[in-house]
């Protein structure tokens, strides 16, 4: 697999329709509580969303389509010639999105199912 690079362009096509983002840190943790339980997702990817109008900075960002609801694990696409699988999207908080990298998502489903996959 390819090596990710801040600031690559990325497609996530789901449920909302295609959003534009580009990648932000690639190694972060994201933790949160919900009813007196603790999660964390590790090894995730910053989403940050593009504007669809060729304006820049805060203006340009009013203009920026967000990852919504209903996207979550959708694939994250590279924008290179042929798309390589970045990762998988669950979640974001207003600003930003978040994806689970490929290669985890890979990984976890190679132990869960105990089959060797391919991408």
């Amino acid at each position: 697999m390819r090596h990710l690079t801040i600031g690559q362009d990325v497609t996530i096509d789901g449920a909302a329709g295609r959003t534009r983002c580009k990648l932000g840190a690639l190694a972060i943790s994201y933790a949160f509580s919900k009813g007196g339980t603790d999660y964390c997702f590790r090894d995730a990817i910053e989403l940050k969303p593009q504007p669809r109008l060729p304006i820049g900075g805060a203006l340009g960002h009013l203009t920026a389509a967000m990852p919504t609801q209903g996207d979550s694990g959708a694939w994250v696409l590279t924008c290179d010639a042929t798309p390589v699988w970045a990762g998988v999207f669950f979640g974001e908080d207003g600003m930003r999105g978040f994806a689970i990298r490929s290669a985890w998502a890979h990984a976890w489903a190679e132990q869960v199912t105990g089959t060797t996959l391919r991408v």
